[in-house]
């Protein structure tokens, strides 16, 4: 037994509405377009057409993984981040939306032509990639403690034709001279997040998205590292927990940073900092 297009598209947003999934409409019209190729305006024009029976067969498969909670960047194998497509995996953290926002605020205020760049906690290579592409003559670096996400970036600036340099370790270990700008995106959720966290996350590394009681420990660790390796002027670029972006804020030392500003995301959520190295 098969299913047509708009029966197969009905069934797996009942499936989806009572596992609880919170775009269930949208999430079945992107597995069906992964799965036939049919574009979402197609599937409407073709609602009546039945699928081939590998196709249900596939379906179903995916269907089942995201009732189970399983995200949808994983079962396509790809998200999008500032317009470029990037190859995710498990255990490496998805790009998020919001965190774009974090991307244009560094592009706003980059003043240099040739800027050098550091993305620290990089993943899979989202915001260094999508910098380099925006600001094509920087000369970017890219960090991650996890040889994964090391792999995931390399492959995603292959992919781009970005030629990005990325390097396997502790924050700044194993760099040399002074950056314009450094951001990054570290895990910065209370350890006490775990226990009511989205059934969606245990898809993803702990060590990317929690960091101590008050989700600061690695944050802190880069504000410190960061005093050594910006050149006066230059930015330091955060996004943190709308809990804890302006404690942090509060932590800096004056007679390191010359100033600093919380932004909000598109929610109006403060969740951005940005500081200037004195």
């Amino acid at each position: 037994m098969t299913f047509t297009v708009g029966q197969a598209l009905k069934h797996m947003v009942e499936v989806f509405t009572v596992a609880g999934i919170p775009s269930p409409h949208v999430d079945a019209e992107f597995l069906l377009e992964h799965v036939t190729g049919l574009s979402r305006v197609r599937q409407l024009m073709d609602r009546h057409v039945f699928l081939e029976h590998a196709e249900w067969d596939q379906l179903q498969d995916f269907m089942h993984r995201r009732a189970s909670r399983e995200p949808l960047q994983l079962l396509l194998g790809y998200t999008y981040f500032y317009g470029l497509r990037l190859k995710v995996c498990e255990g490496v953290l998805i790009p998020r939306p919001e965190t774009e926002t974090l991307v244009s605020l560094v592009i706003e205020r980059n003043m240099k032509m040739k800027p050098r760049i550091l993305d620290i906690g990089t993943g899979t290579g989202a915001i260094a990639l999508a910098l380099l592409h925006e600001i094509p003559f920087s000369d970017v670096t890219a960090t991650d403690i996890n040889p994964v996400c090391v792999r995931l970036a390399q492959q995603n600036a292959h992919k781009l034709s970005l030629r990005l340099k990325v390097q396997q370790g502790d924050l700044f270990a194993g760099l040399d001279g002074f950056f314009e700008i450094i951001v990054s995106n570290p895990p910065y959720l209370p350890d006490a997040d775990q226990a009511s966290e989205m059934p969606e996350l245990k898809y993803e590394s702990n060590i990317a998205l929690y960091s101590g009681g008050d989700g600061l420990s690695l944050a802190r660790r880069i504000v410190t590292g960061a005093v050594r390796h910006l050149k006066s002027g230059g930015i330091l670029a955060l996004e943190l927990d709308p809990r804890n972006v302006k404690v942090l804020q509060e932590e800096l030392d004056r007679k390191f940073w010359a100033a600093s500003e919380v932004y909000p995301d598109l929610t109006g959520q403060d969740r951005f900092l940005l500081a200037m190295k004195r």
